[in-house]
């Protein structure tokens, strides 16, 4: 209930950006489609440093570029609320009916005896990756998988909770990765280890805001692009020289 109820809080706030999209910028969601696709840009965060010089806020413009990565359709267009009469018509639509559970037991001059369980064969699930069944196997204190590339799959698999801040993520890893040549990155639950001979810098993610804390002390919350500048950077190479 509580996963439908937020795709139907990010469905109300996208139809809300879009209606008043063209009012606000001049621009119909069709004309920003195609002024953004004429740039031609490479990267997707190349998208949305674009929309932030066009005046967008970042949540907006990461929101416009996820439209447009998704071909010019809004994201949550075809989810209906999880309480509208169409999603209840689809889940009923889609529900499996109902089975009677077999008797597990049958009367015999009084007494009853456990019926024979009926044996089902059950096809066996793929094999999970081997970085994932490791990671999964991992106790909670062990950091499971370490990468030298900040955007290796297992890194943006948790960048990616981040939502619209995402890219802020993927841009605040890249730039500590050229300030820290020798860095690595490793995933442990929801945060992202950074560490040379150890952990020097943790980033925890969610969709509200990104949280950089510096084993120097303090943490910084990100929620802008502009907030990962050079002072910043000159504290994570600090930190960075206390794990050598």
């Amino acid at each position: 209930m509580r996963s439908g109820m937020m795709t139907s809080g990010y469905g109300e706030k996208e139809r809300a950006f879009l209606e008043t999209l063209e009012a606000e910028t001049g621009r119909s969601l069709a004309q920003w489609m195609t002024a953004i696709s004429a740039e031609n840009f490479a990267e997707r965060n190349d998208v949305i440093d674009w929309l932030r010089r066009q005046g967008f806020r970042f949540s907006r413009a990461s929101w416009l570029e996820r439209v447009h990565h998704n071909g010019g359709r809004p994201i949550y267009a075809d989810r209906p609320p999880a309480d509208s009469a169409a999603a209840r018509k689809t889940l009923r639509a889609t529900a499996k009916p109902r089975v009677p559970a077999p008797r597990t037991s049958q009367p015999v001059l009084g007494m009853s005896f456990a019926a024979k369980p009926q044996v089902t064969a059950v096809a066996s699930p793929p094999p999970r990756p081997a970085a994932e069944a490791y990671a999964a196997a991992a106790p909670a204190n062990v950091v499971a998988l370490t990468f030298a590339d900040p955007l290796s799959p297992p890194i943006t698999e948790v960048t990616a909770k981040a939502k619209a801040y995402r890219p802020l993520a993927d841009f605040l890893l890249r730039e500590i990765a050229k300030a820290v040549p020798s860095a690595s990155f490793a995933v442990k639950g929801q945060q992202i280890l950074i560490a040379r001979a150890r952990d020097f810098a943790t980033l925890a993610v969610s969709p509200r805001e990104l949280k950089l804390t510096l084993a120097t002390g303090g943490t910084t919350v990100l929620t802008d692009a502009r907030q990962v500048d050079a002072a910043l950077l000159d504290r994570v190479k600090a930190a960075a020289l206390t794990a050598s």
